[in-house]
């Protein structure tokens, strides 16, 4: 049975029974006399409930986690998360844009044009891509990263996660030249006339090190 108070604004079922909505005869929405509320089904649990401190939004039987979330399950059992239209899906904290999906699967984080399948950009300081192993026994970091001093500078880092930086490949803009890192110093250079320079870093004789020329000398 249901009591209407209408001064108070309450409308409430007093018995152990769900609240139920028609139109046209027949049920579109229900709230159980748990607290959730389905749309399109009987069993809201399935469809639409406030459970665990989130909204749990599925198409089958069974519960997501109490986390706080907001879950979307196929009949699978499958977590979907899908952009009917063909546009972009955006992604914000503190309501500001962090990440987007662009209409032709290109990710973007930092940008709102994406124009790779992950394209990253900082408008200051560096801008770092980050792979790392913390395993005891694998402990290995990649980075690439563009420099946040020099224009066009750009690093592979190569190393461990006490010494990320030891080995280096980079190519420094201004100066024109290639560069590798062992041990976080500089040994081999290629420079802007094609000369190969291993533990030097300037081309000529009075320069100690090893040499060879573009010219083959």
């Amino acid at each position: 049975s249901a009591d209407a108070n209408l001064d108070a604004g309450v409308l409430n079922v007093l018995s152990n029974d769900p609240m139920i909505f028609k139109t046209n005869d027949t049920e579109r929405m229900r709230i159980t006399s748990s607290g959730d509320v389905g749309i399109g089904r009987s069993d809201p649990q399935n469809i639409v409930g406030s459970h665990g401190g989130g909204l749990v939004v599925k198409s089958a039987s069974g519960r997501a986690a109490t986390t706080t979330a907001v879950a979307f399950q196929d009949s699978s059992g499958n977590n979907q998360f899908q952009q009917l239209h063909n546009g972009q899906t955006t992604f914000s904290t503190g309501s500001t844009e962090r990440m987007r999906i662009n209409s032709s699967g290109n990710v973007g984080i930092g940008t709102t044009s994406p124009s790779a399948k992950l394209h990253t950009s900082v408008s200051s300081g560096a801008n770092k891509l980050i792979i790392q192993n913390t395993a005891a026994s694998a402990q290995s970091v990649l980075q690439l990263n563009t420099d946040s001093t020099t224009p066009g500078q750009c690093q592979i880092y190569m190393g461990k996660t006490s010494a990320p930086t030891n080995g280096q490949v980079g190519y420094d803009p201004n100066n024109d030249f290639l560069y590798l890192y062992t041990n976080n110093s500089e040994r081999m250079r290629l420079d802007a006339s094609g000369n190969l320079l291993v533990g030097k870093t300037a081309s000529g004789v009075a320069n100690s090190g090893a040499e060879l020329q573009s010219s083959g000398f």
